[in-house]
């Protein structure tokens, strides 16, 4: 620091005026009044003739440290300087309460808030629906039973105290009941089987169950039902189906079920939905390579086109063998061995094909009975375990069947099948 001594004396006295400039520009200016020793002080006056009062001004520069101590300067403590200090306000917290959702009556949504601070730490959550406390962590799960919209407010306090809010609206819906179809009606002779195939579809979840009935009883809990009427008239079925939020629906199906003579002309005729089922168990079954134990290993083949000649030869051997509780091949020779009755004799499986007129090359005939073989895929699994029965539904020369089904509870067996195969000319 350079300071600058101005001295002005004045008759035996000395008057020093120190100016002190600091490195950064501050003047610091002190007045000392230094007594000559041996002399008095007088004041100035007016005559300008007097000597001894005349006013001498002289200029001392002193260079000094910032530490030196001298008797005209101000004392300065180096240790000692200015700081500037500026005061940082607290940043709140930025917080998302995530986007919004939709879901229906008495079901749960899992809300996931986020929350960040920039200058410091999340302290604190709260999820608020009004002044009603939720929860108070960053995720929430939601359930209501109030239908319409409802705002959600997540908040987030950081360690300074400050808080920051968002919100999100959940809109609570109704569960929309599902939709059940039991299929067209159906015509059968009594105690003929039927394949009924229902079905459910829910817009907004997923059908859990399904349910059959005849009145009040029970028949089954699958989409698909085998029916078999066991008294002429109209049968009227109900398929119920439940989805996901308990919800259901019925639909009603009518089975027709007819008098069974003793006449060919008693021959049901099937409906092309049961047709088509029959159909498409044996063709999956021909559509891959099977293993038919002793009679070899057998290619993925053809499909087989459906033949009514065909079916009316098996429709007569399955309902003979129900009526006269026989399981062979040979007809039973008796009033229900319609073939047999016109020609004299028990019937063979050649006699009653060619009796409906499906003329042939190669011919074959599988048969199959059991209490609870009700559905074309059953009784098909059984003869794809069966060495010769699984050769005949593989045969690649085959290119029609016709297969039928009878149903007599008084029967040992109850369900009764047969299925012609047949090369066409």
């Amino acid at each position: 620091m350079k300071r600058i001594l101005k001295a002005i004396g004045v008759s035996g006295s000395l008057l020093v005026v120190l100016t002190a400039c600091s490195t950064d520009g501050e003047k610091v200016q002190e007045t000392i009044t230094q007594i000559v020793e041996g002399e008095s002080s007088t004041q100035p006056t007016d005559d300008p003739s007097n000597e001894a009062n005349v006013v001498t001004e002289a200029n001392v520069v002193e260079e000094v440290s910032d530490s030196e101590e001298t008797s005209a300067v101000v004392e300065e403590n180096p240790s000692e300087s200015e700081q500037e200090v500026t005061a940082v306000s607290n940043q709140a917290p930025t917080v998302s309460a995530g986007i919004n959702q939709t879901v229906k009556v008495n079901r749960s949504v899992t809300l996931v808030g986020t929350a960040d601070d920039s200058d410091g730490s999340i302290v604190s959550y709260q999820w608020k629906e009004g002044t009603e406390l939720l929860g108070q962590s960053p995720s929430l799960t939601f359930t209501s039973d109030e239908m319409g919209s409802h705002t959600l407010t997540f908040s987030a306090t950081d360690n300074e105290g400050a808080t920051a809010s968002d919100s999100v609206t959940v809109t609570v819906v109704a569960n929309q009941a599902p939709v059940a179809n039991a299929g067209q009606d159906e015509s059968v002779t009594v105690n003929e089987s039927v394949t009924l195939r229902g079905t459910g579809s829910d817009t907004d979840g997923s059908i859990v169950s399904y349910l059959w009935q005849e009145g009040s009883a029970t028949l089954g809990e699958l989409a698909t039902l085998s029916y078999v009427p066991t008294v002429v008239g109209n049968h009227t079925l109900s398929l119920t189906v439940t989805d996901d939020d308990g919800a259901s629906s019925s639909d009603e199906v009518v089975v027709t079920a007819t008098e069974v003579t003793s006449s060919a002309n008693s021959i049901p005729t099937l409906s092309s939905s049961t047709k088509q089922s029959y159909l498409v168990a044996i063709n999956q079954a021909r559509s891959v390579q099977q293993n038919c134990g002793s009679e070899g290993l057998f290619a993925a083949t053809s499909a087989v086109a459906w033949s009514d000649q065909l079916y009316n030869a098996a429709y007569e051997h399955s309902h003979d063998m129900a009526q006269t509780n026989t399981f062979d091949h040979t007809g039973s020779g008796t009033q229900y061995d319609w073939t047999g009755v016109d020609l004299g004799h028990a019937s063979s499986m050649r006699d009653r094909i060619d009796a409906y007129g499906f003329s042939w090359w190669t011919i074959a005939e599988n048969i199959g009975a059991g209490t609870n073989v009700d559905t074309p895929e059953e009784i098909v699994s059984n003869w794809l375990g069966s060495p010769g029965h699984c050769a005949n539904l593989m045969n690649p020369n085959f290119t029609h069947i016709g297969l039928a089904h009878v149903y007599n509870s008084a029967a040992t067996y109850k369900h009764y099948w047969t299925l012609d195969l047949a090369q066409s000319r």
